[in-house]
Parts: C-alpha cells; sequence; structure tokens
C-alpha cells in the first residue's frame, strides 16, 4: 500500500526591510499597502496556462471531470508537497518573490494557505 496525499505551503521571512516569500499550490500571499490590499503571489493551478504546459510537458493531461479540469484526472492544482505518486506533473518546485519594504509601502503581509 502506497500512502499518499500532499498540501500546499506558504512562507514569509521578514529581515533587515526585505521580504522573502514562497509558495506551493493555491496558498496566497497578500500586503495591505498604504492604499491598498494586492495579492503578491500567482496560484499554481490549471488556470495558468504556463502551469498547464509544464504538466503536459511532463507527460500529464488534463482532464475535465464533473466540469472541472485536473492534472491526471486528480488534482485541481499543479503543484504540491507530497503528493509523490502524481510526479512529475505535479511539481514540489514553488514560486518566490523579494520585495524591499524599505521603500514599496508594504506594510503587513498576511498568509493563506491550502485554498483559503
Amino acid at each position: 500500500m502506497i500512502l499518499g496525499g500532499g498540501s500546499t505551503s506558504v512562507v514569509a521571512l521578514i529581515r533587515d526591510g526585505i521580504i522573502d516569500i514562497a509558495w506551493i499550490g493555491d496558498s496566497s500571499i497578500g500586503a495591505l499597502t498604504n492604499d491598498s490590499v494586492i495579492t503578491l503571489t500567482q496560484p499554481h493551478n490549471l488556470s495558468d496556462p504556463k502551469e498547464v504546459e509544464r504538466v503536459i510537458a511532463a507527460g500529464g493531461m488534463i482532464l475535465n471531470v464533473f466540469g472541472e479540469d485536473r492534472v491526471n484526472g486528480v488534482l485541481n492544482i499543479t503543484r504540491a508537497l507530497g503528493d509523490t505518486q502524481a510526479r512529475p506533473m505535479i511539481s514540489s518546485e514553488p514560486s518566490d518573490l523579494r520585495i524591499d519594504i524599505k521603500e514599496s509601502g508594504y506594510y503587513m503581509i498576511f498568509l493563506a494557505s491550502d485554498g483559503v
């Protein structure tokens, strides 16, 4: 029996006026600035054409199941921690971003994980 499953994740490190963020899956990071709320991340899912291309290049298929596109008919995200039975179509490589908050006006960061 193979145990499987996976998770999305998000992390932020604030140090010396720099925020380093990383995310995987549909986890999200946003910022409250002086005048707006902005999303800093883009979810790793099938609404991103680059993710669809990556999945297909890795040998995966996009199948519509009950009106929702899914990688190999199973997952609706394209990157996750775990889900080893779905590799290489489901990647475990996160995306990242560095923000200099000394100059940007960002002053509050919020993190949301696992489809929030």
